[in-house]
């Protein structure tokens, strides 16, 4: 990827944010969605073809920030402040669109890498979990609150 910018000292890569499609959130309607001081941890993601649970459950963790940025961690430990590192993190943005919830993840394969852009309706949205439905699969994050020490992070994206 001739855009590489760099790789944080945890190796995750970091470019020229042009490279996503969503524009900065102008939507405050997105904040009565998501919490920037909580972590959404996956506790399910559910095929809608054919019901069956997919493999990815587990320490997956989002945690979203102001400018409309995610980050999306594999490790989280609560007795561990630099686990909420966004050097750590893979780079993600989000926005709030027509009633659609819009995720864009940053993914590395050996064959490729890019942004995949996911688009959400919200399926359910209380103070423990946040639902949301795509045209392939329900996913179910369980929300956490963090410790006021562990917001002082801002992303290097």
């Amino acid at each position: 990827m001739n855009c590489l910018g760099y790789r944080t000292e945890f190796g995750k890569k970091r470019f020229n944010s042009s490279l996503h499609k969503i524009t900065p959130n102008k939507n405050a309607e997105v904040y009565k969605i998501i919490d920037t001081t909580k972590l959404y941890r996956i506790e399910s993601s559910i095929s809608i073809v054919d019901g069956t649970k997919l493999n990815n459950s587990g320490n997956v963790y989002l945690k979203f920030y102001a400018e409309n940025k995610v980050g999306i961690f594999y490790d989280f430990d609560i007795n561990d402040i630099n686990s909420l590192n966004p050097k750590k993190a893979d780079v993600g943005v989000f926005n709030f669109i027509d009633n659609k919830f819009i995720i864009e993840k940053y993914f590395e394969k050996p064959q490729y890498s890019g942004y995949l852009k996911e688009v959400f309706l919200i399926n359910r949205n209380t103070k423990e979990f946040l639902e949301l439905i795509s045209d392939k699969y329900i996913d179910k994050y369980k929300i956490q609150e963090l410790p006021m020490e562990f917001l002082i992070y801002k992303p290097d994206w």
